[in-house]
């Protein structure tokens, strides 16, 4: 399991009040108990095959809390490859409370990775890329936003950019009847037009808003919460794709599981079933 030689941490499950319930004691804890051992009890007594139990668990409360209806993700199409989550940028909107839940989840990935529990949802590609510090393309664009990366494509064909009267904005529909908005994607950059030299500079701004600026507080705090469970700076071992395997999918390369168990034994912990 955890960290190792502390007394297990007790989480009392109430399924009438699974998510919230969850939600308050996971967030009650100090970061040590986060990475300490978990023992569940229901109704007061101690699960008799706690692994089985625990993964459970992590299964029923993450399809609450990623269900696209529920209102914090969303889910987008990604090729041919199904779907996968995303922040929604709006999920303050629903949930003023919106960053505890992500805080929250953010602690149960990083702990489910550690209890080897797989996550069943998938995330954009861009968000594993976060987590081991990775750098963005316009590939993550693409399954992210495939209308914004035509658009950003074409831009490299125009002829005459004083014929576009584009500057350093992008406008987005607010939800529930708001209307849209501007949104500058620099500082001042309702002021400055695009031009072919600055051109790159505008795709690199625009790329940021996408994939990080609109959700920065979620993802922030949602970052937090996973380095809550094992430190980010031992994740960086790994490749985007490789953690992802590694949370969502059977360990298709053979080498991931030494190098999990070697990142988790830098951390202190021992990953059960990865070594």
């Amino acid at each position: 399991g955890g960290g190792g030689g502390n007394a297990p941490v007790r989480i009392d499950v109430e399924i009438g009040s699974l998510l919230e319930g969850s939600l308050d004691q996971v967030m009650k804890m100090s970061r040590s108990e986060v990475r300490s051992e978990w023992e569940f009890t229901l109704g007061g007594e101690v699960a008799s095959d706690g692994d089985k139990f625990a993964g459970e668990w992590f299964g029923l409360v993450m399809n609450r809390v990623c269900d696209a209806n529920y209102g914090l993700w969303r889910n987008e199409a990604r090729g041919g490859e199904g779907m996968c989550l995303h922040i929604d940028p709006w999920s303050g909107t629903l949930h003023p409370d919106h960053l505890s839940y992500f805080h929250f989840m953010g602690r149960l990935m990083g702990k489910a990775l550690l209890e080897d529990h797989q996550v069943a949802y998938h995330m954009t590609p861009h968000i594993y890329k976060c987590l081991v510090g990775a750098d963005f393309t316009m590939d993550d664009v693409e399954v992210l936003d495939p209308r914004y990366f035509r658009t950003m494509q074409q831009l490299d064909q125009v002829p005459d950019f004083d014929t576009l009267c584009l500057n350093f904005t992008t406008t987005e529909e607010v939800p529930f009847g708001g209307g849209t908005r501007e949104v500058e994607l620099v500082a001042g950059g309702a002021d400055i037009m695009v031009t072919e030299r600055n051109l790159s500079e505008y795709k690199e701004a625009l790329k940021n808003y996408l994939l990080i600026g609109r959700v920065k507080e979620q993802l922030r705090i949602f970052l937090l919460g996973v380095d809550d469970a094992i430190p980010l700076a031992y994740l960086s071992v790994f490749k985007a794709h490789e953690m992802e395997v590694l949370m969502c999918g059977s360990l298709g390369e053979s080498h991931l599981g030494e190098k999990a168990a070697a990142a988790a034994a830098a951390a202190g912990f021992s990953l059960r079933g990865k070594a």
